[in-house]
């Protein structure tokens, strides 16, 4: 159930308010880029054999937080297990607990707390380790190409992420590749990330804003381009070496 006042995905529309003097056409509130947000932080260990404990805390607000609220309303604790169980895209993982505290304001909002664990996260390959430091807010959206596309670009969805990431490492390694930082701006949207590593910690910043509107055809390109470049710099690799006179594994 809504919280009382928000209107959730009918938000942005025209309607009619009904009172002693008739109707009249109004206008919903949009909620946009400061409103549909989802920060993230997580704090993270890896261990020689790749594998990955983590701490990962979220809020979500406003359109962000619509599908959990429903998730968590309506399933029981077992089968909420269960989801969650399936629902993050990592190839192997177990959520060891989870909690959720649900704000009913205006602008809900709900704050989620995840343990998980996940076997072989990281690859290691003889004395190199390879790490995609983006651990669970990796897009998926990408578009084929369309050579004479004549309809018009709708955008609804406008949102904003912001994701931290410190994950610790073992120790004796330093990098041997590490992904320059991303920027893109864009008519779509903005998108930045960049990596860090100093000592055994390897810190992770993302933030991505997602803009809505209606564009002409040929920006289709562009925008194709836009997600295109967001998948790739989502699932960029760092690369890390055992330093001479360590034991590799």
């Amino acid at each position: 159930m809504n919280a009382t006042g928000y209107l959730g995905s009918v938000g942005n529309r025209y309607a009619v308010a009904v009172d002693e003097s008739g109707g009249t056409l109004v206008r919903t509130p949009k909620y946009g880029i400061n409103e549909n947000l989802e920060v993230r932080h997580i704090t993270a260990s890896i261990n020689e054999n790749g594998d990955l404990e983590a701490l990962i805390k979220t809020k979500y607000m406003a359109e962000q937080q619509d599908r959990l609220n429903a998730v968590i309303n309506g399933l029981s604790k077992d089968k909420l297990m269960e989801f969650l169980k399936e629902d993050i895209e990592l190839a192997t993982y177990d959520v060891k607990s989870f909690d959720y505290k649900e704000e009913k304001n205006m602008i809900p909002a709900i704050a989620e707390t995840l343990n998980l664990v996940a076997s072989n996260y990281s690859t290691v390959s003889g004395k190199r380790f390879f790490i995609i430091p983006n651990i669970i807010t990796r897009t998926h959206r990408k578009l084929k190409i369309e050579e004479n596309r004549k309809n018009d670009l709708v955008l609804n969805f406008e949102f904003k992420d912001v994701d931290t990431a410190e994950i610790k490492i073992p120790g004796g390694y330093s990098t041997e590749a590490i992904p320059q930082d991303v920027k893109i701006e864009s008519k779509f949207g903005k998108y930045s990330a960049a990596i860090k590593f100093s000592g055994d910690k390897i810190t992770y910043y993302r933030s991505y804003e997602h803009y809505s509107g209606r564009f002409p055809a040929k920006d289709y390109p562009e925008l194709v381009k836009f997600y295109e470049t967001i998948y790739k710099a989502d699932r960029n690799k760092v690369v890390l070496v055992k330093n001479e006179g360590t034991k590799a594994f």
